[in-house]
């Protein structure tokens, strides 16, 4: 008489991990046009001014630089003619397979698809830096061309009143009246 035996074998499966890093940076250029109130040279000293009194840094390159939120960050030029955007990034990848073959064609497939994604995300955040770089750069070149009017009439003549409004648009109206 026979009798029918069941038997397992387990074989020990190795599998081969392979790790990687991506990067991807993006960047932009905002020009910066001061109207010629003043003379460039003072013009540009202004913003510097008002860019320092709001956080900005001086670096090396004899411009200004600051970190923004989201990690981006904005450099004046020396000449005070652009302001660069810059934001890069960095992110982990791993691909895991039976052979060390497999595994890094896993590998090199992972890397792609998340550099695509991280440039993705990198572009978002910088589009949103720029945004909140240009009204804050807006609301900086407001007050240094009130600054510098206010600085041209002096040298015109003896100011006898200034007069400062903002509309209901937030437009701002000033009047400076000059005894020539």
């Amino acid at each position: 008489m026979s009798r029918g035996y069941r038997i397992r074998w387990r074989e020990a499966v190795t599998r081969v991990t392979e790790r990687g890093t991506v990067a991807a940076s993006d960047r932009l250029e905002l020009g910066v046009e001061l109207l010629p109130i003043l003379p460039e040279a003072e013009m540009v000293a202004l913003l510097r001014e008002a860019l320092c009194d709001d956080g900005w840094s001086p670096s090396a390159d004899g411009g200004l630089v600051r970190q923004l939120p989201g990690g981006a960050e904005a450099r004046l030029a020396a000449d005070g003619r652009s302001v660069q955007l810059r934001i890069e990034g960095t992110r982990a990848v791993q691909a895991t397979a039976d052979t060390q073959v497999e595994a890094q064609q896993a590998l090199s497939r992972n890397e792609v698809a998340a550099r695509e994604r991280l440039a993705a995300e990198l572009a978002q955040r910088l589009d949103r830096a720029e945004a909140d770089l240009q009204g804050s750069l807006a609301d900086h070149v407001q007050r240094i061309y009130v600054r510098a009017l206010k600085e041209k009439a002096a040298r015109l003549g003896e100011v006898t009143s200034i007069d400062e409004r903002t509309d209901e648009a937030g437009g701002l109206e000033l009047t400076i009246k000059v005894k020539v």
